[in-house]
């Protein structure tokens, strides 16, 4: 675990992944539901058009098969040699419409607090989905995907976590300069189902709408 963190950070920068969006088909949607042009404006946060524009030469890091890590370094080294320094990196996803400027105030927050490496939000795993409860198939005949005993009521699976995206990671930079993502000490934003709702899919989307227009109803 890196050293402990001050009571306030400094350098925080905000980075929005919008690759595959187009690809996916998904882009004007998400811009309908207001996902990426209000994101900063809903994460109660300002977008410096100066420093949204990355330099050349970032082809590769733009293909939608492209892993995360040195998407963020490449633009923390950007960043660097237009004289800002980040310290931490906020990393949003478009694709969460239902995040709030609480929950990345919340992350922040954490980080500092806890001195932890990261922190990345997260959401409850359905019990139906539960390790206890998931199923394979071998040769047509069903059996357990997790060894251990059969657990049948909700009320005695372990409750577990997933990543819901994430909406939120906030890493510290040191961290990514080791070659790693999350770092040893990561920490969970804890998210409602509503909350986490992960757009990847027209029915994502639909249901998405649905819930944004009984918020405004």
């Amino acid at each position: 675990m890196l050293p402990l963190a001050s009571e306030r950070l400094a350098g925080i920068v905000g980075l929005i992944d919008a690759r595959g969006l187009e690809t996916d088909g998904l882009e004007p949607g998400l811009r309908e539901l207001g996902a990426i042009f209000a994101l900063f404006e809903r994460a109660g946060h300002a977008s410096d058009p100066e420093l949204d524009a990355l330099p050349d030469g970032c082809r590769d890091l733009a293909a939608d098969d492209t892993p995360m890590l040195p998407v963020l370094r490449h633009a923390v080294d950007a960043l660097a040699r237009g004289g800002l320094k980040a310290d931490v990196v906020v990393l949003l996803q478009p694709t969460s419409p239902f995040r709030r400027a609480e929950h990345i105030d919340a992350a922040v927050d954490l980080l500092a607090a806890t001195g932890a490496d990261s922190v990345v939000s997260v959401v409850e795993v359905p019990h139906q989905f539960n390790p206890v409860s998931v199923l394979a198939l071998a040769d047509g005949r069903l059996q357990p995907y997790a060894p251990g005993p059969l657990v049948t009521r909700r009320q005695d699976k372990p409750r577990v976590y997933a990543r819901n995206g994430p909406a939120v990671l906030a890493v510290r930079v040191a961290v990514l300069e080791q070659g790693q993502l999350y770092g040893g000490d990561c920490r969970a934003l804890v998210m409602t189902a509503a909350e986490s709702v992960d757009i990847d899919d027209q029915h994502d989307f639909e249901y998405a709408e649905f819930l944004l227009n009984r918020i405004r109803n």
